[in-house]
């Protein structure tokens, strides 16, 4: 765990201050860094373990399918997995350093505990919105529309529409590792 400095606690504080602890406006401003970083749709959920459920119900993986796992991506095997129709995912928190960098995958998860320091927390990565737009709904109970929508006037109401989980992500860690990222960021231009 980083030693938070004192920019990245004002932050903190700052959230606590607003009252918004759970899918606000922090976790919507990380989702749009993450995904300019990486050119595509992010939505972080609470761990990269469900970061990784999300991702197969995304893509429909039950009990009785098949799932390889291959320690190194080679990227001539791409290719070949896609021409059998087998979507690629791949784990990318390496790449998370500051500097934009290409999925190779279909899609990809990452943790935030590493070069974020953050203990827990991860995030969906993938280039279709639709997907995306699936696993931000089911992170969040399933549910038509979200507390920042009620509460801003935006949907009066919501509906459960499927099996949905708990897997949001939180105010102040969503303030601190976007504290954190753009940290990174600023390291990697004084390179």
């Amino acid at each position: 765990m980083l030693t938070p400095t004192e920019d990245e606690i004002a932050a903190v504080v700052d959230c606590y201050r607003r009252g918004w602890l759970t899918q606000g406006p922090g976790v919507r401003d990380l989702e749009s860094a993450l995904g300019g970083l990486f050119s595509c749709h992010a939505r972080v959920v609470a761990t990269p373990t469900a970061a990784l459920h999300l991702i197969l119900r995304v893509l429909g993986v039950g009990s009785a399918d098949e799932v390889t796992v291959v320690e190194r991506r080679r990227g001539e095997d791409l290719p070949s997995r896609r021409e059998r129709h087998r979507p690629v995912v791949e784990e990318v928190t390496g790449l998370l350093d500051g500097r934009p960098a290409a999925l190779a995958g279909d899609l990809a998860y990452l943790s935030f505990a590493g070069p974020l320091g953050l203990g827990s927390g991860g995030a969906v990565l993938t280039a279709s919105a639709e997907q995306a737009d699936l696993v931000a709904s089911l992170r969040s109970h399933a549910m038509t529309s979200g507390t920042w929508e009620r509460h801003h006037g935006r949907e009066e109401t919501y509906d459960v529409v499927d099996l949905g989980y708990n897997y949001r992500f939180d105010e102040p860690r969503a303030v601190l590792a976007l504290a954190r990222l753009a940290a990174l960021g600023a390291r990697v231009e004084t390179r």
